[in-house]
């Protein structure tokens, strides 16, 4: 079957293949990317690794997605939680599935909504060196006081008016190339 399989028994790869968006071929073949950044054969690789590759290296957000599928044991990401990643991630998974993901990220204390400091987070990965602090925080300010409903910070709906699916699918869509 090829070193993606050995990776994983097959056991695991025929469950991977009832819930994610992949074929059983596919998950081999995913499996065979793992390995490449599986050097050392520990079955986890570190976020660094990760974000090495290709089709995520460019994409800001990324730290944060990676963070959510870290395995608490071995602080990397599995075999099994680099295909779950990729899956969400594939532009197979329903855009409202995704949105809510993206929810999910950005919300890093689980509350339900997004803090300015969340939002402070997400505008500063976004936007790099390009704006000064201040310049963020006026931004999120400014945003908060326009759609936040709650003082809580922006709802799952308040987001979703904010941002447009076209956002949401420049940030939370990748697919691997595969060989």
């Amino acid at each position: 079957m090829g070193s993606g399989a050995s990776v994983l028994p097959e056991q695991i790869i025929q469950d991977l293949e009832k819930t994610t968006n992949f074929t059983s071929k596919e998950i081999i073949k995913i499996l065979q990317r793992y390995t490449h950044y599986d050097t050392d054969n520990f079955h986890s690789i570190p976020i660094k690794y990760f974000l090495d590759i290709p089709e995520v290296s460019t994409i800001p957000i990324m730290p944060k997605v990676a963070a959510l599928f870290l395995d608490p044991a071995t602080k990397g990401i599995t075999p099994q939680n680099f295909v779950n990643l990729f899956s969400m991630l594939s532009s197979r998974t329903p855009l409202e599935k995704r949105k809510k993901f993206a929810f999910k990220v950005l919300d890093t204390d689980g509350n339900g909504f997004l803090s300015q400091d969340e939002m402070f987070s997400f505008y500063r990965l976004l936007l790099g060196p390009t704006l000064t602090d201040k310049q963020i925080l006026n931004i999120v300010m400014t945003t908060n006081n326009k759609h936040a409903a709650n003082k809580q910070g922006l709802s799952y709906q308040d987001f979703l008016k904010l941002v447009s699916d076209e956002e949401l699918k420049n940030l939370f869509t990748v697919d691997l190339q595969l060989p």
